[in-house]
């Protein structure tokens, strides 16, 4: 479930910088005006490409955990989303969420672990 919340938060993110506003403040920061920017962007939004970093930290033993890789995401048609995160250290990993389902690859184990959100 974690994952379509990080795919939510990241469509968003990528709507909203983007959009015809990018880079200027906007003169009315309300929410409303967030989600018609949002939406105004939305339909010339096709994909992207990033490097990412992934942080976790465990507050026990107070330790960090850092993984990097690249991000994938397209959008082959409307209400459609592939996504493909890539995880190369400190452990090769890939992720995949395509519509309501999403797998994770273990290339060294040579397993795929699948989740449905339906």
């Amino acid at each position: 479930m974690r994952l379509f919340h990080l795919t939510f938060v990241l469509c968003g993110t990528v709507a909203l910088a983007g959009g015809p506003h990018s880079g200027a403040q906007a003169a009315d920061s309300s929410l409303q005006a967030v989600f018609k920017r949002m939406d105004e962007a939305s339909p010339k939004f096709k994909g992207l490409k990033a490097d990412v970093k992934k942080l976790a930290h465990v507050d026990v033993i107070n330790d960090d955990t850092t993984d990097t890789g690249t991000i994938v995401v397209k959008i082959p048609k409307p209400h459609d989303l592939v996504m493909l995160i890539d995880f190369k250290q400190p452990d090769e990993k890939t992720v995949r969420v395509a519509g309501t389902k999403a797998e994770i690859y273990y290339p060294k184990q040579k397993t795929v672990q699948g989740h449905d959100a339906d």
